[in-house]
C-alpha cells in the first residue's frame, strides 16, 4: 500500500511565542509521510528567523516570506498560495498557535 503524502499548511505572523509548540507538534506526528509549507505574512517580530532555524532541522519543512514575494496576503490568500506550493494528496491546515496531539495525522488520513 502506498503512503498518501500529507502537505501540512500554516500561513504566520508575528508568532515568535508560540511558533516553537506548533512546529514541534507537527514534526513529532507519528505520520512521518508529510511535507510542511509555511508562509510567513511579513510578520515583525523574530518569527522568520526562528523558522529558518528549526528548517534547517527538518527538510520537510520549506518556508516563504511575504519579504521574497513582495506582498501581504492574509491567511486565506496565504493557504491558496500554499496550496500552488504543495504536492498534496491530502492537506492539513495548522493554524501558528495550535498544537496537535502526535497521532492526529494518523487517525486522520486512516479514517
Amino acid at each position: 500500500m502506498d503512503i498518501p503524502l500529507i502537505s501540512t499548511l500554516i500561513c504566520t505572523y508575528n508568532a515568535e511565542s508560540f511558533i516553537l509548540k506548533t512546529l514541534d507538534s507537527v514534526v513529532h506526528q507519528t505520520y512521518r509521510n508529510q511535507e510542511i509549507l509555511i508562509r510567513d505574512d511579513w510578520s515583525k517580530d523574530t518569527t522568520v528567523k526562528i523558522l529558518q532555524q528549526y528548517a534547517k532541522k527538518d527538510k520537510r519543512i520549506k518556508i516563504y516570506t511575504s519579504q521574497e514575494e513582495w506582498k501581504k496576503l492574509g491567511p486565506y490568500w496565504g493557504l491558496n498560495f500554499l496550496m500552488d506550493k504543495s504536492k498534496w494528496e491530502y492537506v492539513a491546515i495548522q493554524d501558528h498557535d495550535d498544537i496537535w496531539h502526535t497521532k492526529k495525522l494518523n487517525k486522520q488520513i486512516y479514517f
